[in-house]
């Protein structure tokens, strides 16, 4: 018996043709962003400031990093 051939597979479309469909919710998550962009949802609580913030980030990083290396 001779050996089957496959038929050719037809081309994926691309990820970029495909428009994304508009979510309903995107409306009401953009209003919320840009009123939390200009104040914090959190105004009465100091802590964490910024600088906090990022040097705990650095900490953090800095310990998985070893853990990563041991």
């Amino acid at each position: 018996m001779p050996p089957r051939i496959k038929r050719p597979r037809s081309p994926a479309p691309s990820l970029d043709s495909i428009p994304e469909p508009p979510s309903p919710h995107r409306a009401k998550k953009l209003k919320l962003l840009a009123s939390h962009s200009i104040a914090s949802p959190f105004p009465d609580f100091p802590h964490p400031t910024p600088t906090e913030a990022a040097q705990g980030e650095t900490e953090v990083m800095y310990a998985l990093r070893i853990h990563a290396v041991l």
